[in-house]
């Protein structure tokens, strides 16, 4: 067997220098004046090539600063410093402010969006991360608080809708009554038991439970009367087979299953 080494000859990264200078000419007794693009305002700064390609790193590939900054030393030669970094992420921001305007106005006018929380870390603290979706626009912000707190934030789009919204059945959500609401088939599939095992809703009918709508569509229109027939019966037969609500010590409500939880979800 022989074996063939190829080499390819890549361009090597480099930066391009330009130099703009304002020429200046009279005619018919009046001075005329060039005048500089408008990203160009200082005497020497990054162009913007150099700033889109910092604002991609930092977006779409989540580089901390100091990387960014590594990574452009080791390409081009250049020291790149976190500011100059933080100040392309701002004038990126600012420049987007009216496309987020015009998805935030999109998704507030949706007949049905998709809304969800997630935790993350921000600054070593437990920040919360809360998503509107629609299938063509997707719009994210970033809230100390995960519940009604941060669903009121002037960041929120759930407070301006009036369509119907899609989440996880977090209580806060049913706080805004302009809006109908209906629980996510993908949180409910990860609750199901799928299994089979155990008492309650599981196999074959958790599989006909989320499997017989299609995604974003209601009940009623998804899967007919006999789906609807056969979808109530399911609940009909877990509501006997779930154990009964457990006892407190003392006064109080019996604490419910984590199985009759599922259920009045379902219904």
């Amino acid at each position: 067997m022989v074996g063939r080494r190829q080499v390819f000859d890549l361009p090597e990264p480099r930066l391009e220098v330009t130099e703009h200078q304002l020429g200046q000419i009279e005619c018919c007794g009046r001075v005329q004046r060039g005048e500089y693009p408008p990203y160009v305002t200082a005497n020497v700064q990054y162009g913007p090539g150099v700033r889109a390609l910092v604002t991609k790193l930092s977006v779409n590939h989540k580089m901390p600063l100091e990387q960014i900054c590594c990574l452009f030393q080791d390409l081009f030669g250049y020291e790149l410093n976190t500011e100059t970094v933080e100040q392309a992420l701002e004038e990126g921001y600012e420049l987007a402010a009216p496309v987020e305007a015009e998805i935030r106005e999109a998704l507030k006018q949706a007949d049905v969006t998709h809304f969800d929380e997630t935790g993350l870390r921000a600054a070593g603290k437990l920040r919360w991360m809360h998503t509107a979706s629609t299938a063509e626009y997707t719009r994210l912000f970033v809230h100390p608080k995960r519940g009604e707190e941060a669903l009121r934030s002037a960041a929120s789009v759930l407070k301006d809708f009036t369509g119907r919204a899609i989440h996880d059945h977090m209580s806060a959500y049913y706080k805004f009554s302009q809006a109908k609401h209906g629980a996510c088939n993908a949180h409910t599939a990860g609750t199901l038991r799928l299994d089979g095992a155990g008492p309650g809703v599981g196999g074959s009918d958790a599989r006909f439970l989320v499997g017989t709508v299609p995604p974003g569509a209601p009940l009623t229109r998804g899967c007919g009367s006999g789906g609807q027939k056969r979808y109530r019966q399911i609940l009909s037969q877990a509501e006997m087979e779930e154990p009964s609500p457990e006892p407190r010590a003392g006064r109080g409500r019996p604490k419910s299953t984590p199985g009759r939880n599922l259920l009045r979800r379902l219904r």
